[in-house]
């Protein structure tokens, strides 16, 4: 069964009452003038949807509209399901694997991503140059990542970028200047996410902690497995072969056109 969410005291239980008493004053007017009951397929982010008593989704089942949620990681991990949108989904779907065991009803989905918006560099930056962005220190293992790329700046002369909490343009526009990339090593949330599809996408070398689970679900992804105590001697093996980054990139771009590009 999933993680359901409910009120925890009466206290939360009224507040969301009275919210959703309170915005319907905008939001039913909205329903008509965006004629929001008359499409044909609806997709939520996370579960949600206006009301937390389900009062739309439950007039989108009356009419036997199709409703489609997606899950990213925390809003099922921390939150869970809301009940009374969760019995109308038709459909659910996570680029998530661990979350797969823990809903019936839901299934994997490669985040997509238009790759072809991307062009690789096709040669190591002068000097080679390690990137690691976040929003979440602690989910990423941020810490330990940026130790490694110090000390890979002082013994061997490379460049490390660290992006935390930047607009999205210039996260791209940095990324764009690095050759490895480093997900995460904390397996807080397993696996990799869209900032390692986009770095993919590049060309770079992309690094981060494959547990075991992920590794079984899918043997022959690109990544180079790192963890907190081998991620440094795996990094220093990247930089003193140049020509292993460049394979471990093209690899990368091949996983995002088969896997995540909007035409597969």
């Amino acid at each position: 069964n999933p993680p359901i969410w409910r009120p925890g005291t009466f206290m939360e239980r009224a507040f969301f009452a009275f919210r959703d008493w309170l915005w319907r004053f905008r939001v039913e007017p909205a329903i008509r003038k965006h004629s929001l009951l008359d499409y044909d397929i609806y997709h939520l982010e996370g579960g949600l949807e206006f009301y937390r008593h389900g009062g739309f989704v439950r007039h989108l089942a009356e009419k036997d509209k199709p409703i489609i949620s997606t899950y990213h990681g925390r809003d099922f991990r921390n939150r869970g399901v809301i009940p009374a949108v969760d019995r109308h989904l038709r459909l659910n779907l996570t680029s998530e694997y661990d979350l797969l065991p823990r809903h019936p009803n839901l299934h994997y989905l490669f985040l997509p991503y238009d790759v072809a918006a991307c062009q690789p560099a096709g040669r190591p930056h002068d000097p080679i140059t390690i990137c690691h962005a976040t929003r979440s220190k602690y989910a990423k293992g941020s810490e330990t990542i940026i130790a490694a790329g110090r000390a890979l700046e002082k013994s061997h002369g490379i460049r490390f970028i660290f992006i935390e909490n930047q607009p999205h343009d210039e996260v791209m526009a940095l990324k764009a200047q690095a050759d490895i990339y480093i997900d995460q090593v904390a397996d807080v949330a397993p696996g990799y996410g869209m900032n390692s599809v986009e770095a993919m996408a590049m060309g770079l070398a992309c690094c981060t902690s494959m547990n075991d689970d992920y590794q079984a679900f899918m043997p022959d992804h690109p990544f180079v497995n790192v963890t907190p105590d081998n991620l440094l001697a795996k990094l220093m093996e990247l930089v003193e072969n140049p020509q292993l980054i460049l394979e471990r990139g093209r690899a990368a771009r091949r996983w995002a056109e088969s896997r995540h590009d909007l035409e597969v």
